[in-house]
């Protein structure tokens, strides 16, 4: 049996700089960004820091700020504390992200994108700089583009909901030109693997293992009961038409368009991937174990 897994590979990391996110106005974040500051101070690495934080980190200094949008290349090492928005929010904030590796720290309350606990910090990285192998996890995004105007990428999920508050939408789905679903519901879900471990997931859809590529479907109080979430091949070409009566459409917690009226949306898998940091082939399982026994 080959038990080779693409997206999850080994590899030693190559590390040029560090960039440090975290959520800001949290004591904990602060406290933990200090500690690294220091360590990074030691190792003379270079760093740049969220400019968000520059009101709480008085000590560091003035020239290591810089806005996430304004990154430089060589900070080429995330180092992101905070929960999974505070993640998601650095994947679409900071340019070029598909040549930096993401090390997520959970200081939120799911945290389900993060590999280690804030006290870890300092061994994991040891471990890297010092050139040990680490795990890393290719996370494709999901493309959309709007009426062929704008586009997008998302990291877990497209999510549709009606522009009127208390109204179902009226929609069309197409998988490849083959008619998937019409009909009225409050909203419609595109997700990734990765994301299916997130807002689908509260809707019973499935949760995917890592090394599988699809697309996931679903809809938000479909008035057809009878309706499942479904699971597409990566490869798959979706086409949405809202028919009534406009939407928002929101990627990854963020509001990505408000549109009146009649609109469609096409989306596929891209080649296009963020970098997640891994500490073992069992990552996503240890995860998974710890989002299911959590107490929200």
């Amino acid at each position: 049996m080959n038990n080779a897994n693409p997206t999850i590979h080994s590899k030693v990391l190559n590390i040029h700089g560090v960039g440090i996110v975290g959520r800001p106005n949290t004591p904990s974040v602060t406290k933990y960004i200090s500690e690294l500051i220091d360590l990074l101070e030691e190792t003379s690495i270079p760093y740049v820091i969220d400019s968000s934080l520059s009101s709480t980190l008085k000590e560091a200094r003035s020239e290591a700020f810089s806005r996430l949008k304004e990154f430089p290349s060589w900070a080429n090492l995330l180092i992101i504390l905070g929960g999974d928005g505070t993640i998601l929010k650095a994947v679409h904030s900071i340019p070029n992200i598909m040549e930096r590796y993401i090390l997520g720290v959970n200081v939120g309350t799911i945290g389900f994108l993060a590999e280690i606990e804030p006290e870890s910090i300092k061994p994991v990285f040891s471990h890297i700089i010092n050139k040990r192998p680490v795990y890393l996890e290719k996370s494709r995004l999901l493309y959309l583009s709007i009426n062929e105007r704008v586009s997008f990428y998302v990291l877990n999920e497209i999510l549709i909901l009606s522009l009127a508050f208390g109204k179902v939408m009226s929609f069309e789905v197409f998988k490849d030109d083959i008619p998937l679903y019409k009909g009225n519901a409050d909203g419609l879900i595109l997700s990734t693997k990765t994301g299916s471990t997130a807002y689908i997931a509260s809707l019973g859809g499935p949760i995917v293992d890592p090394s599988l590529e699809v697309i996931l479907f679903g809809l938000l109080c479909p008035l057809r009961w009878s309706f499942r979430p479904i699971i597409l091949p990566s490869n798959s070409q979706i086409r949405i038409r809202i028919l009534r009566p406009g939407g928002f459409v929101i990627g990854d917690g963020l509001k990505l368009a408000t549109i009146k009226g009649e609109f469609h949306i096409i989306s596929w898998l891209s080649d296009s991937h963020v970098n997640f940091i891994r500490l073992s082939k069992d990552s996503f399982y240890n995860r998974l174990r710890r989002r299911l026994t959590l107490e929200i």
